[in-house]
């Protein structure tokens, strides 16, 4: 079925005839006169309201300018200042509507006599931009400063802040720092001593695989690291097993006595990462007997406990065996005795 247009034509007609007359009817022109004053009302309540007082805030950038090669920032100005004004509402709408604030522009020649800190009030950077009908409400920051150096660069240790924890099967490798140092540019009025390169502080548990992160370093006024960020790289390994035969010492023995075990060594098994275990051995460990612990012991005990005295960091789970040895205190034989008395210290 096709749609005759020709059908709809009369409809159309009648339709522009009807729109014609309304328009020149004269309920339409009191309707025109009726909008006409309405307008000329509103602007009259809008420049009447204009006259009153408004506050508004403006975000207005800031530029370090002319800085010479030599020089260095150590502590940036801030990147913007918010003012809040109070003024005409004919004023406010010439700020957001006709003016474009220009940047608060620092010369840093204008400014190089005051040393390698420098901090200027804003306001002083603000007024030229604003009229002086304008009230100034408040400024953030109500300063403006910033530090530099010529000095040449010193070269800082990097401290990392970490504290990382794997899951239960695993253990943390050796933690690498990259890179291990950073330039440090530091002004006069600050020593050497003063300043460290010490990283956020990084947090980590249950950790079952290699941990790679980038690391901020903390913020010091008047210092500039370069680079000011780090890599913390954090192997974690599989724990392996291990067992090594490590000799049993004295602890505490007075001069002149000398302790005498069976066996003189014990097997000290222990778990630790990998690469740790590649690294240690017997001389790590240290394994005892305590003499205060031997003089406690009646005189019917032959055996002692063994405990482990020492050990290196990222080893856990120690077990010894055997966990008693039989042993016996011997008198230190001088250089011209030529035989010693052995006895048993009860």
């Amino acid at each position: 079925m096709s749609l005759n247009v020709k059908q709809f034509k009369p409809f159309i007609e009648k339709t522009l005839i009807r729109i014609r007359n309304f328009l020149t009817t004269k309920e339409f022109r009191e309707f025109l006169i009726l909008m006409f004053f309405i307008f000329i009302s509103f602007l009259f309540w809008m420049l009447d309201t204009l006259k009153l007082d408004f506050k508004e805030t403006f975000d207005i950038p800031v530029r370090l300018v002319n800085v010479p090669e030599n020089v260095i920032v150590t502590s940036e100005p801030t990147k913007s200042v918010k003012v809040t004004v109070s003024a005409k509402g004919t004023d406010l709408l010439n700020y957001k509507l006709g003016r474009k604030f220009s940047p608060i522009s620092i010369d840093f020649n204008q400014y190089e006599t005051y040393g390698e800190s420098v901090k200027l009030l804003s306001l002083n950077l603000l007024q030229n931009q604003f009229n002086a009908a304008t009230r100034f409400v408040s400024i953030v920051p109500d300063s403006i400063a910033y530090v530099y150096s010529a000095n040449e660069y010193v070269m800082c240790p990097v401290s990392a802040d970490f504290d990382l924890r794997p899951d239960m099967m695993h253990a943390i490798g050796k933690v690498k720092i990259y890179p291990d140092s950073v330039k440090a540019y530091i002004p006069d009025y600050m020593s050497e001593s003063e300043v460290r390169a010490e990283t956020e502080q990084c947090i980590r548990e249950n950790l079952s695989d290699t941990l790679d992160v980038t690391l901020d370093i903390k913020k010091i006024k008047g210092v500039k690291f370069v680079p000011d960020k780090v890599r913390l790289v954090a192997p974690v390994e599989i724990f392996l097993e291990e067992t090594m035969e490590v000799p049993i010492s004295g602890v505490g023995f007075p001069i002149g006595k000398n302790l005498r075990t069976f066996p003189t060594n014990v097997r000290v098994t222990f778990q630790a990462g990998m690469s740790k275990v590649k690294e240690l051995s017997a001389d790590d460990f240290t394994v005892g007997v305590d003499y205060d612990d031997i003089a406690r012991l009646s005189g019917d005990f032959t055996s002692a406990k063994v405990e482990v005295k020492a050990y290196p960091e990222g080893v856990k789970n120690i077990r010894i065996y055997p966990e008693y040895v039989d042993f016996l205190i011997e008198d230190k034989v001088r250089d011209h005795d030529s035989i010693g008395d052995n006895r048993r210290d009860r």
